[in-house]
């Protein structure tokens, strides 16, 4: 018996075997597919995966053989990895002075025929094998080789996917916890900031009352230009951490009445400019997250009085129901969303102008999160009738009422 000699790119080989960390792993349908169609092809009761070791052979996947690994030594495939790409082929061990004596031709396995065709990387180093073997000598046709070498580059392309999907799944892993800390790090900024931001405006607003007659024109106008800044700064730490709770806290599910809920948002902004707001089919009990449903139609209130240059802003909004969703439809009489910006929209930060002035670019950022979090979609829509204004539909599983939180 000869034992394979060692591969002359050995500890690259190695490395790339290990990079595919599928040694010692669990049986894949795939790769047992594979097998079984290697074993019909070519007639033989034994076909196997091999991946050669440093010290063994493994087999990924086997059919006709009960042994999940051997010796390195006594391997065929150790081997057909040295065939510089070529089939190994041997069409009796027997009768061949590497295997005559070979523990695997000579015990109980009883391997006389063998052909193995290398399994390469995508650069051309070798792991191991898709082999065939019988209990009695035999040769295969040209067909049945270019057969079994099509099956083992199938091989490969299964294990090229496996390890993308690991690295991907890997760096999903990494980015998630990239934008937890993220996260985090706004949240704690945003609350730290809030305490010199309300310092620095009381400071001003002091200034402002009882020394406004100390300051002349181009003074004054630069204080209430740093008042307007503080505001608009103020306000993107709160927006900064409601977003941030929408993300964390707990969704509640209970029956409540849509009209009352959408009677308490709307009183929150009677103290600002009029606006007529038409709820429609809204006299309804549901059960759902009703905290959820609240930041959500506040946030789309604010955005739709926030853009609207009319003189009577007009919002709508109208509810309907099947048997297993929810939907909800929002509508204004404002400018509207260009279609090319309005996926951008639900982004944290993007803003378009609005006459108002700044626009903190968090709002529709908090309903799309909530959205998402009550496993619901969410489509901007064109208006109907003159293609004008905004338009939203959100529509929500609905819950059953044992399904107390998530």
């Amino acid at each position: 018996m000869l034992a394979p000699e060692v591969h002359p790119r050995e500890e690259e080989r190695i490395e790339a075997l290990l990079k595919y960390t599928i040694l010692d792993s669990l049986p894949e349908p795939e790769y047992d597919n594979l097998t079984r169609i290697a074993s019909i092809i070519c007639g033989t009761p034994i076909a196997m995966i091999s991946l050669v070791d440093t010290n063994r052979q493994w087999f990924k996947s086997k059919t006709g053989m009960c042994m999940s690994e051997t010796d390195r030594d006594i391997s065929f495939c150790g081997h057909a990895i040295n065939q510089n790409g070529e089939m190994l082929i041997v069409p009796d061990a027997r009768k061949d002075e590497r295997f005559h004596d070979n523990p695997l031709t000579t015990g109980e396995s009883q391997v006389v025929f063998y052909a193995g065709a290398p399994i390469h990387t995508p650069d051309g180093l070798p792991l191991g094998t898709l082999c065939v073997m019988d209990n009695k000598p035999g040769d295969l046709s040209e067909s049945q080789k270019e057969a079994l070498q099509d099956l083992a580059k199938q091989v490969m392309i299964l294990m090229e996917f496996r390890r993308v999907i690991r690295v991907l799944f890997e760096q999903n892993n990494h980015i998630l916890k990239l934008n937890g800390q993220l996260n985090e790090f706004a949240h704690s900024f945003a609350h730290e900031l809030k305490t010199p931001v309300r310092n620095i405006q009381t400071m001003l607003d002091w200034l402002v009352s009882d020394y406004k007659k100390s300051f002349n024109g181009p003074a004054m106008s630069q204080l209430n230009s740093m008042q307007d800044n503080l505001e608009y700064l103020d306000e993107i730490t709160d927006g900064m951490l409601l977003y941030h709770n929408c993300g964390a806290m707990p969704l509640e599910f209970e029956e409540f009445e849509l009209s009352v809920l959408l009677d308490q948002v709307e009183a929150e902004f009677l103290q600002g400019p009029a606006f007529e707001f038409k709820k429609t089919a809204c006299k309804k009990r549901v059960f759902h997250a009703e905290e959820a449903w609240g930041i959500i139609f506040k946030q789309l209130l604010q955005n739709s009085l926030e853009f609207n240059q009319t003189a009577q802003p007009e919002i709508k909004v109208h509810f309907s129901e099947n048997e297993e969703e929810i939907f909800l439809r929002w509508e204004d009489n404002g400018p509207g969303i260009p279609e090319k910006y309005r996926e951008k929209v639900l982004e944290l930060f993007f803003t378009l102008d609005n006459h108002h002035g700044k626009s903190e670019g968090i709002g529709m950022a908090i309903v799309s999160t909530l959205v998402q979090r009550l496993q619901g979609k969410l489509v901007l829509l064109d208006r109907k009738a003159n293609r004008q204004g905004f338009c939203l539909e959100i529509t929500l599983p609905k819950k059953e009422p044992n399904m107390y939180s998530i």
